[in-house]
């Protein structure tokens, strides 16, 4: 996830979260393996967009976040 610049959407391949109750929350706010997101902020904090959903995480468990990167187009960049 830290690879990728706001604007770029990509598809969760994988969490590699240590603690259940992040990965519980994460799973619970739709970051599942196989969801598009797109990356709206990186810092203070990365926002992310799911669906109509946007979420903030730290960096930290921004890099738990592995993802496939998608090809940018008009019929490609759609998340929701």
């Amino acid at each position: 996830m830290v690879a990728l610049h706001v604007g770029e959407v990509a598809t969760i391949r994988e969490l590699r979260v240590q603690d259940p109750t992040i990965a519980q929350k994460l799973l619970a706010l739709g970051v599942v393996p196989g969801a598009r997101v797109r990356v709206v902020q990186r810092f203070p904090a990365y926002v992310l967009q799911i669906g109509f959903t946007q979420i903030a995480i730290d960096q930290q468990i921004a890099k738990a976040v592995h993802v496939d990167l998608n090809p940018q187009g008009p019929e490609t960049d759609d998340v929701s």
